[in-house]
């Protein structure tokens, strides 16, 4: 099962400073980039080296603020780069952008971060989260390190990041996190494998 990662940046920024940006970001963890505008919007492309599978990141600029997502990531990516790898990437570039929030999300795309949760309650919690310093402030770090997760990691910006499992292909424990943040999960359905019929689903 494919998943991704998405950050909001909530000030304007030309698109090729946060391309150069994260261009550094990258070649410091080891990475080299390619840049593409093949499906229309600008991209990157990185890697370590040739035996590394190559990882997407898109981005979404708009008057206001600007996304960044990195999608599909699979099993095999995970297990070619690590998951510290990963979450290094992901927290410096949060650092290097002064992102607010960010978040990994599912295959389905549910899950990435809304505008509205930089103020407002959180919508969705998974495998790891970047809060920024604004959004650590509401709880305070002291909580967080005391929540459900497997590991909180404090940044020097002031910011954290929560992961909610060693590894995103472990169960999540998504409820008890979501009940101690505040979040309400939504409804989760599927179908029934004997019927076929719709079937409300537990979140892990």
């Amino acid at each position: 099962m494919a998943f991704g990662f998405h950050l909001v940046v909530t000030h304007a920024c030309p698109a090729e400073e946060v391309l150069r940006r994260l261009d550094e970001v990258v070649k410091a963890l080891g990475f080299s980039s390619r840049a593409s505008t093949e499906y229309g919007f600008k991209q990157r492309f990185y890697r370590q080296s040739d035996q590394h599978p190559e990882l997407s990141v898109a981005f979404d600029f708009q008057p206001e603020h600007y996304e960044l997502s990195m999608y599909p990531l699979e099993e095999m990516d995970v297990l070619a780069y690590s998951q510290e790898v990963l979450v290094n990437l992901w927290s410096n570039t949060g650092a290097s952008l002064r992102a607010a929030l960010g978040r990994t999300f599912l295959e389905i795309g549910y899950g990435t971060v809304q505008v509205s949760e930089i103020e407002g309650p959180l919508q969705f919690v998974d495998w790891y989260q970047y809060f920024s310093q604004r959004v650590v402030d509401r709880w305070g770090i002291r909580y967080l390190r005391d929540g459900p997760f497997h590991r909180v990691e404090e940044y020097a910006n002031g910011a954290c990041g929560i992961w909610l499992a060693k590894s995103p292909f472990e169960r999540l424990n998504r409820r008890s996190a979501a009940e101690y943040l505040g979040v309400t999960l939504p409804k989760l359905f599927g179908k029934n494998p004997q019927t076929g019929e719709p079937m409300e689903l537990s979140w892990n």
